[in-house]
């Protein structure tokens, strides 16, 4: 389904994406700048969490079901993603 931008609370839960991934993937470009294993560790933890974030907030824009978020997952997982 479509993202209906006329309805404000799904044009704020876009919009809260969008701002997550932009935030992701400048921890990404960090984390290949950090020195420290400990470092590193942090970083990417920050990304894990920002991305189970980012997926709750879409199963929830979408009204995914947990069986269906679980297909995704598992074909995620098949593309090694």
């Amino acid at each position: 389904r479509s993202i209906n931008f006329n309805d404000d609370t799904e044009r704020q839960a876009h919009d809260t994406i969008v701002a997550l991934v932009g935030k992701m993937l400048t921890l990404h470009i960090h984390l290949d700048a950090v020195k420290t294993p400990y470092d590193r560790e942090v970083v990417a933890r920050r990304i894990e969490l920002l991305d189970e974030e980012t997926g709750r907030l879409i199963e929830e824009l979408y009204g995914l079901s947990d069986q269906e978020t679980a297909q995704i997952q598992e074909h995620l997982q098949s593309l090694s993603l």
